[in-house]
């Protein structure tokens, strides 16, 4: 029995010297983080994830874990784990470059090169705290990098020095963050321009002569203007005839259109024919001796010129606004009362026939512009009003001209 008791007598001895033991190691572990907690809703924001991206801010934020207030935190990087108190690695590309890093609030300091050290701020023992740290570089690697906080009390934070040896801190959290690949987003928008010419309106509010409204250029009514008065529709010499028809132009160019008109008749005048074209006995207006200035169509001296209202907007079409597109100084007068489309009796008309190098005019290759817009412009509509007198000596016959309508984007 002795020595049975003598044996049992080492084992209770051996079981209590390993309990003593096992008592006195745990605290040892712990160390300056014994009574430490865990902040929680913890995150960094990066306002950049691309590898080596410079000039990023990391927005710290955490929730306060309820101890006491603290004044000053460290933000350690490491490339291989978030754990506190754990051996921190700074392998190459996977930790961010802190050289020039400034924060929202306290004074920052970078002790080492994966470091960031706070101190003169003001976090509350309980609720949520937040500090921006800009003017960052990450890492150059692709994929995970990891940050540690901890949280300190004065000279406390004296005591960090990294990885293992992290002082007496109060608060602490660990974070995974990463870098990524940009999203490189294509979407390409093709040059456009839409042009047409209508014989009614096509501004979804005004009707037609048929009583139909119309809008756009796919209810558009092939053109035919017919001048004068009476059934069927004659020149007087004791009138100004007139007839309309109209423009719709959207583009997205970025200077704008221009629409210029070209004349089919080979006739000097670049007026009406009743032969062919040859000869125009209905010659375009001779306002400024060529039909370069705008004005009045008397009647009894034949002539034939056009007025170009400026634009007005298709309703109910996103960024349709009217006035966009403009009348040509030479269709348009620069007289208000001579270019009110509601005072037709008033309006001034032009047919520039210029020609020569250089020259723009209804009757040169190109044509000659009759307006234009500066920039993009949506479903602009602009009424064409074509009028013509003749004389009493003008010979009977049946008089046409032909105007070819050209929109040319600059882009």
């Amino acid at each position: 029995m002795k020595s049975v008791t003598n044996v049992f007598g080492r084992s209770v001895t051996a079981a209590m010297a390993l309990a003593f033991m096992v008592g006195c190691t745990i605290p040892a572990l712990l160390g300056s983080a014994a009574q430490a907690a865990q902040v929680q809703t913890r995150s960094i924001k990066m306002s950049d994830s691309r590898p080596s991206a410079t000039g990023v801010d990391y927005l710290l934020e955490f929730t306060t874990s309820g101890s006491a207030a603290t004044d000053g935190l460290v933000v350690e990087f490491c490339s291989d784990t978030p754990l506190i108190g754990a051996s921190c690695a700074t392998a190459a590309g996977f930790v961010p470059t802190l050289t020039s890093v400034t924060a929202s609030t306290g004074t920052v300091t970078s002790p080492a090169a994966n470091q960031l050290k706070v101190t003169g701020l003001t976090i509350a023992g309980t609720g949520t705290y937040s500090i921006t740290f800009s003017n960052i570089t990450n890492p150059s690697g692709l994929g995970t990098f990891y940050a540690r906080l901890t949280t300190y009390n004065g000279a406390a934070i004296d005591a960090f020095t990294g990885g293992s040896v992290t002082g007496a801190y109060e608060d602490y959290g660990g974070f995974a963050l990463s870098t990524v690949q940009q999203v490189t987003v294509t979407a390409r928008v093709m040059e456009t321009l839409t042009f047409c010419v209508s014989g009614e309106p096509i501004d979804n509010t005004t009707a037609g002569s048929d009583a139909i409204v119309r809008s756009g250029c796919i209810q558009a009514q092939t053109p035919a203007v017919d001048i004068g008065s009476g059934t069927p529709k004659v020149l007087s010499a004791g009138q100004v005839d007139r007839d309309s028809a109209w423009m719709q132009l959207s583009t997205n160019a970025t200077n704008g259109a221009i629409v210029r008109m070209k004349a089919t008749n080979t006739c000097a005048e670049a007026g009406l024919s009743s032969t062919g074209g040859a000869a125009c006995s209905i010659p375009g207006i001779n306002g400024g001796g060529n039909g370069s200035a705008a004005a009045a169509i008397v009647a009894g001296t034949a002539g034939f010129g056009l007025f170009v209202d400026n634009s007005t907007a298709t309703t109910g079409v996103a960024n349709s606004v009217g006035g966009l597109v403009v009348g040509d100084v030479n269709y348009h007068s620069s007289t208000p009362a001579n270019a009110n489309i509601a005072d037709p009796a008033n309006l001034h008309y032009g047919m520039d026939r210029q020609s020569g190098t250089g020259a723009q005019g209804v009757l040169t290759v190109y044509g000659d512009p009759i307006a234009a817009s500066s920039g993009p412009v949506s479903q602009e509509n602009n009424e064409l009003v074509f009028a013509a007198t003749s004389s009493l000596t003008t010979p009977a016959g049946i008089y046409t001209g032909n105007e070819i309508l050209i929109a040319t984007g600059t882009f």
